[in-house]
């Protein structure tokens, strides 16, 4: 083991990058962006904290009804479409024979 990475060293350096994953976690939930400030910290620490600080606020998305397709018809966009006839299902295909 090299001289200068002694157990307390490693335990200081963990508990930077906690406090850092900390402080990404309480920026990105301000801006709205708490996962991404998670993952920026974790990975980036110190730099994509930095990052974090510089994106910008997300807006609250605004809850909306999805319209209900259910009783439109079913055609294509701007198309004829024939009427069904049921002789076309029948297939005189060689393959079927």
């Amino acid at each position: 083991m090299a001289p200068w990475l002694t157990p307390w060293r490693v335990l200081v350096v963990v508990v930077v990058w906690g406090v850092f994953v900390v402080a990404g976690y309480l920026v990105g939930r301000r801006k709205g962006r708490t996962a991404t400030g998670v993952w920026l910290t974790a990975v980036l620490s110190l730099p994509g904290l930095v990052i974090l600080a510089f994106c910008p606020r997300r807006d609250r998305a605004e809850p909306t009804v999805a319209p209900d397709f259910a009783a439109l018809p079913l055609d294509a966009a701007d198309s004829i479409q024939p009427e069904w006839n049921e002789t076309l299902a029948q297939t005189d295909s060689w393959i079927w024979r």
